[in-house]
């Protein structure tokens, strides 16, 4: 099976840039119509009217920051669930421990040699749930006589479920987000080639016309040449690990490809500490995942971040190292 290819955008500035510039183009291509019919007969009032509606279709699309605050807020409820399933489980422990003193055997049966590696890794904490519940059911009898109430089990079947909602949804969100931003950049090179395709003619229309030329070039520099390929920087993240992650010439509005090459999910973040872990900020991308997003995207909000860093959150000794890749456009 191959790889699908990855999308990058195929302009090297940020969208916002792109997408004002596009309408500057735009707007002397209208005033230079007669000059750009003169010259090429195919470049006549459709051709602006299709740039226009590409530059509308871009612009309406939900922006990675949209789709960036859908995946945070939906990972917020997952964290809130899977706190609110640890306390509910450390307050059962006085009750199973009062119904069966002294018995870490029937302890283990409620999970207590499971609930380290399971207690920061959503799938493991729903099965987890899921197990306490079976086993609470089992001996109902012995936890209610030590005061445990049968509605407090049945609490346990309850969180679990909830969990379960809360992380499918967090899942689909990440696959929209994906999804989305895979969209959104083909709207945005359909846009910057239309802008491009413009340009072309003008050069070749103005040739003569150092004033007019002017107009149609990159108000962000590099005209007439070719831009490096970008460079890719890849690296590694241990278990229960935070790194920093050195990308040359970081600004808040620096565009990057970030994604998940290994087989553990990793958070990606922004601050302004280098190697601080992230703890519920930025976004959370599953292996094979692949974003575009600002370094100001991934950043809390009233911070102006410097340093992109990655956790991999799982804990347990002997966990998948995490794998990443970080492209930056612009």
């Amino acid at each position: 099976m191959t790889t699908p290819i990855q999308l990058i955008r195929t302009y090297n500035t940020s969208d916002s840039q792109m997408l004002e510039f596009a309408r500057v183009v735009h707007a002397n291509y209208v005033a230079d119509l007669a000059d750009f019919t003169a010259f090429d007969a195919d470049f006549d009032a459709p051709v602006g009217a299709t740039l226009l509606t590409a530059i509308d279709a871009a612009e309406d699309f939900s922006s990675d920051g949209q789709l960036i605050d859908i995946v945070a807020q939906a990972t917020l409820d997952v964290e809130a669930k899977m706190k609110e399933c640890r306390d509910f489980f450390q307050g059962m422990k006085y009750f199973i421990e009062k119904a069966f003193p002294n018995k870490p055997g029937t302890w283990n049966e409620f999970g207590y040699n499971d609930y380290q590696s399971s207690r920061q890794v959503q799938a493991r904490m729903i099965q987890f749930m899921i197990d306490l519940h079976e086993t609470a059911t089992k001996y109902a009898t012995p936890l209610q006589n030590a005061n445990m109430a049968g509605a407090q089990i049945a609490m346990i079947s309850t969180l679990a479920t909830q969990l379960q909602t809360l992380n499918t949804a967090q899942e689909k969100a990440k696959g929209e987000r994906s999804t989305g931003t895979n969209d959104r950049v083909l709207l945005l090179n359909d846009c910057w080639a239309k802008v491009q395709s413009i340009r072309n003619v003008a050069k070749a229309c103005y040739v003569n016309n150092w004033g007019k030329w002017q107009l149609y070039l990159l108000p962000w520099g590099g005209e007439g040449e070719t831009p490096a390929p970008p460079e890719e920087i890849t690296g590694t993240v241990p278990y229960d690990t935070t790194v920093n992650i050195p990308v040359p010439s970081l600004l808040p509005t620096s565009v990057l490809t970030i994604t998940n090459t290994g087989a553990v999910d990793l958070r990606f973040c922004a601050g302004e500490v280098s190697g601080v872990d992230c703890g519920i900020t930025g976004i959370v991308m599953i292996p094979g995942d692949s974003q575009a997003v600002t370094l100001q995207d991934l950043a809390p909000v009233g911070t102006t971040p410097a340093f992109l860093n990655v956790s991999n959150t799982v804990g347990p000794p002997g966990s998948p190292t995490g794998e990443f890749s970080v492209i930056k456009v612009s």
